[in-house]
């Protein structure tokens, strides 16, 4: 029914389809040191190639939103760790960082595309 209080399905914005889509290019395999090669993606490389499969014309408008939000999560999750969006490589090459903080951040991003875009 329409009144009733069944949510009504939202569409999904680019930006989430790009940061699911680079989530999943980074749990198929995630790399440091390089945006990609055969082994996978490092964090910017995978948010670059979901962002240029989403849409070429607003790839880097959408780029810059998605790192928004993994800029966020990452300063939430890693409590005084701030990085701008160029500070997205460091937290990804820092050799102590690990896959399941990269899925970690990714998860939180995702979370907080949805609070921001979907209320």
């Amino acid at each position: 029914m329409p009144f009733d209080s069944t949510p009504i399905p939202t569409k999904k914005t680019e930006t989430l389809h790009i940061l699911e889509r680079a989530a999943r290019l980074l749990v198929e395999g995630w790399i440091q040191e390089e945006f990609e090669n055969d082994d996978g993606y490092c964090l910017v490389g995978a948010v670059r190639a979901s962002a240029e499969l989403q849409s070429s014309v607003k790839a880097s408008t959408n780029e810059e939103k998605v790192n928004t939000y993994i800029v966020a999560a990452i300063s939430e999750e890693w409590v005084g760790y701030e990085p701008d969006s160029d500070g997205i490589i460091e937290f990804n090459d820092d050799p102590d960082r690990t896959h399941e903080d990269i899925l970690e951040v990714m998860d939180r991003a995702i979370s907080l595309a949805e609070e921001k875009e979907h209320g």
